[in-house]
């Protein structure tokens, strides 16, 4: 009785097992799979290149007996089997290398299936077994075309292949009054006709190798800046190396001064620089100086990088990288001379005339400065730069010096209002910190002993200070009691002086 219980359950078993099998290969002989790409951008097409028999074999779906797929026009396909050709595929560089040669040789039918891309995500659905070639039939705006191929044999996942360059800008910071290193970042501040260096970093993408020709351009645009002409110095740098090679012929370098932007162009990277790959660097640095009519404080003024590269290995568009930008800052120190009124306030005096001087640090210098923390600089004065003073009401008393890095300056009295004592120098030292497109912070420090104090605005980049003079000494006026005493002073030197003379004459006649 055992022994008949336990066939029974065997074949109940076995039934289940076929009632499960029967239905599943009859699902894999008719079904249809559904493709998603995720980071899609634009409008994809994908032909069905291969076609066979799918089965299970080890588990695993097997396409066997290979044929042309519905999107291959195989007259086009001078007579080779589709098993034959298939088999060869066998790394992904070849199988890029024949998907290429079926869109650029105009090898596809016309049976194609069309996803578009929406949220970053591509759904191509009722799709055969089989084998099938992805590729973009337009793109968004600085994106890049794809084509690749893959096996459909269930619902599948793939990623859209086909990164894009990117670009760096760095601008050169250095405190030129204390001689510091100097650092590269995305902002600096300079003095109005300082020379500031830049750089610009592109890398090349995954898909550089799938080109024959390569459009590589960096467009660059300055803000009241004008480009130091013959400058421009280009490298590349392979993979993490940090060696710079300069790369002396195959690209073009521009200057529009109208609309202040440089271009350096290379018409095809592949041929001026035949080494490069994936994972490398082209490097461009050049030099600026920052105009007159800079911008002081506020946004500061900005400069624009963008890359113009290759983006359809099968054609001959091109795309955009998004704009990078860094900003140099300049500020400005506003002195108002004044004197004390009746009341003990500040009023306004006019006549006077200032020179700001700078100091540069250098170790050939014969000057010294010391700040706050102790620290001593050598290095020199700078001719400095005198300003004609505004008003403020009706007296010209306000001195503005714009366009001025931080750094260490010394303020002299070149004239001085009639009356009035001049000053001693003063000497200050302009401290300010920028990020994010702003100046965040400004301070007015004195040094090297002096005293003064600042009022300081980031928002237009300024620091602003009174500089007193105080009244020269009066003598007293004639006929008063100063005059007195200096004549009973003087009146008693003359009579000591004739007590002295009788007394030597007396002492002479008695010898």
């Amino acid at each position: 009785m055992k022994r008949v219980k336990r066939m029974l359950a065997l074949l109940a078993a076995l039934a289940l097992v076929l009632a499960m099998a029967v239905p599943a290969f009859a699902e894999e002989a008719g079904a249809t799979y559904t493709l998603t790409i995720n980071n899609a951008n634009g409008t994809y097409e994908a032909y069905q290149i291969f076609s066979g028999d799918l089965s299970v074999n080890d588990g695993k779906k097997v396409l066997s007996n290979i044929q042309w797929g519905s999107g291959v026009d195989a007259t086009k396909m001078g007579g080779e089997s589709a098993a034959t050709v298939a088999e060869s595929l066998t790394k992904s560089a070849l199988a890029e290398s024949f998907a290429e040669s079926l869109v650029s040789n105009s090898k596809l039918s016309s049976v194609k299936a069309i996803a578009k891309a929406k949220n970053e995500t591509a759904v191509f659905t009722g799709l055969s077994a089989g084998y099938y070639l992805v590729k973009n039939s337009s793109i968004d705006s600085g994106k890049t075309y794809t084509d690749f191929i893959l096996e459909v044999v269930g619902n599948t996942i793939a990623n859209h292949k086909g990164d894009v360059p990117d670009v760096e800008k760095k601008v050169e910071e250095k405190n030129d009054s204390t001689g510091a290193a100097t650092t590269w970042g995305t902002t600096a501040d300079y003095d109005v006709g300082d020379e500031i260096n830049f750089e610009l970093t592109g890398t090349l993408p995954e898909s550089y190798g799938r080109y024959t020709t390569y459009k590589y351009k960096f467009d660059d645009t300055m803000t009241n800046m004008t480009y130091e002409n013959g400058s421009v110095k280009v490298y590349y740098v392979k993979g993490e190396s940090t060696t710079r090679n300069e790369i002396n012929s195959g690209f073009a370098s521009t200057w529009d001064n109208g609309a202040k932007k440089l271009t350096v162009t290379f018409n095809d990277l592949k041929t001026a620089v035949p080494e490069l790959a994936h994972g490398d660097k082209i490097v461009v640095t050049y030099t600026a100086t920052l105009d007159a009519n800079a911008v002081v404080g506020g946004k500061g003024n900005p400069n624009k990088v963008k890359l113009e590269y290759s983006n359809n290995p099968n054609d001959e568009g091109t795309g955009e990288t998004p704009e990078k930008a860094v900003v140099v800052f300049t500020y400005k120190t506003i002195i108002n001379k004044v004197k004390k009124g009746t009341d003990g306030n500040n009023v306004p005096l006019a006549g006077a005339e200032f020179t700001l001087s700078k100091f540069i640090a250098s170790e050939g210098g014969r000057d010294t400065v010391k700040v706050n923390n102790g620290a001593e600089y050598l290095g020199t004065w700078n001719n400095g730069v005198t300003v004609t003073p505004t008003n403020t009401g009706d007296i010209a008393n306000v001195f503005t010096f714009s366009g001025l890095d931080a750094g260490i300056y010394r303020l002299t009295e070149t004239k001085t209002p009639a009356g009035y004592n001049t000053i001693d120098p003063v000497y200050f030292e302009i401290v300010a910190t920028n990020a994010d497109a702003k100046v965040t912070s400004m301070e007015g420090k004195a040094v090297n002993g002096s005293e003064i104090n600042f009022t300081a605005n980031a928002t237009n980049g300024s620091l602003t200070t009174d500089i007193v003079n105080q009244s020269g000494t009066v003598l007293p006026s004639t006929g008063g009691m100063g005059t007195t005493v200096f004549y009973v002073v003087g009146g008693g030197l003359m009579a000591v002086a004739v007590v002295l003379l009788v007394t030597k004459k007396r002492m002479e006649n008695k010898r």
